[in-house]
């Protein structure tokens, strides 16, 4: 803490443990949230034909779920936080609708002119990480 004439400066030890805190949700979060998209198949639903088109939440849930189904803005939520990481780039339209492409990183995630992909190894990956935890 922080004196500052006499008086002790709460805010600052208070501001550095919220953002350790934040810091701490993320270091699960993210993996969670990539594993969420990669089980709904996210990235191949952005990724069709060789295309890259950006999609709205809904957009891509309706191409997951035609029938209907899934919460939008749940799913913009987990898309948010993923742009953060690179996986997702986002796009803001005129309207200030948000769209969201594959990013570098998560081009990985779908099918290379090879057929590889990383997105099984991600899945395995944080399969394994949880079995040994719960055990």
């Amino acid at each position: 803490m922080e004196k500052m004439n006499g008086v002790t400066n709460v805010k600052e030890p208070q501001s550095k443990a919220r953002l350790a805190i934040f810091e701490i949700a993320h270091m699960i979060s993210v993996p969670m949230s990539l594993t969420t998209v990669i089980k709904l198949k996210v990235p191949d639903a952005i990724w069709q034909n060789g295309l890259n088109i950006p999609l709205s939440a809904s957009q891509i849930l309706t191409r997951l779920r035609p029938h209907g189904g899934g919460d939008a803005e749940n799913l913009r939520r987990i898309l948010r936080l993923l742009v953060c990481y690179d996986i997702f780039a986002e796009h803001l339209s005129s309207c200030g609708e948000r769209k969201y492409s594959l990013a570098y990183v998560g081009k990985t995630l779908v099918a290379d002119e090879e057929g590889l992909s990383y997105a099984a190894y991600i899945l395995h990956h944080h399969r394994v990480k949880i079995l040994k935890f719960v055990r």
